[in-house]
């Protein structure tokens, strides 16, 4: 990348970052606030607060995919951790989600209306679906991320000269180790 590039890049991360972080934390506190106090007891609280929850799911995939895309093309390795790690919590929140959702949802459908039973389950469904949808993407971002880390460290190490490929080639500052012939190599070239 070109130097001009590069200092536009560093003028943008932190804008970036600062606007995924609102992206990110925006709805998940306009989630969490209505719903309190906490009743983690009741799947009624519970599915309602994923149904209030899958209604903002794309606003914080956005927010990784904004901070995924500025940490690679800046080739910030501190950002790169934070999304990794981020991305791999919220992968696991979403597979915990989807699976007490189910739950609550089967739980509660003996509690429905009959009248309002097909829109119920249709609806519960639907949901059901855009979490795991989220649930897979943030999974994909996860493996993005860590793959990512891992280029980040190899290039790292290489540019550090370990790793080297070339035969005969020095790292700056590392002499080369001068051993003694052990016993073995001096008697097969005794003649």
């Amino acid at each position: 990348m070109n130097s001009a590039a590069s200092n536009s890049l560093r003028k943008l991360r932190l804008p970036a970052y600062l606007a995924a972080a609102f992206l990110f934390a925006y709805p998940v506190i306009d989630t969490f606030i209505p719903a309190l106090p906490v009743h983690a007891g009741l799947p009624q609280w519970r599915y309602a607060l994923t149904l209030a929850m899958a209604g903002t799911i794309v606003n914080p995939l956005l927010a990784m995919l904004i901070l995924l895309g500025v940490a690679i093309a800046s080739d910030d390795r501190i950002g790169t951790i934070v999304v990794s790690s981020l991305s791999v919590v919220s992968t696991l929140v979403l597979l915990g989600t989807t699976v007490t959702f189910t739950l609550d949802a089967i739980q509660l459908h003996g509690v429905v209306n009959p009248v309002v039973t097909s829109r119920y389950t249709g609806m519960s469904i639907w949901i059901l679906v855009r979490i795991a949808l989220a649930m897979v993407t943030m999974g994909i971002i996860s493996v993005v991320a860590i793959g990512t880390l891992r280029r980040q460290a190899t290039t790292a190490a290489q540019s550090n000269g370990r790793n080297s490929m070339l035969v005969g080639t020095r790292r700056p500052g590392v002499e080369p180790e001068l051993t003694a012939p052990d016993a073995r190599t001096a008697r097969m070239s005794a003649p």
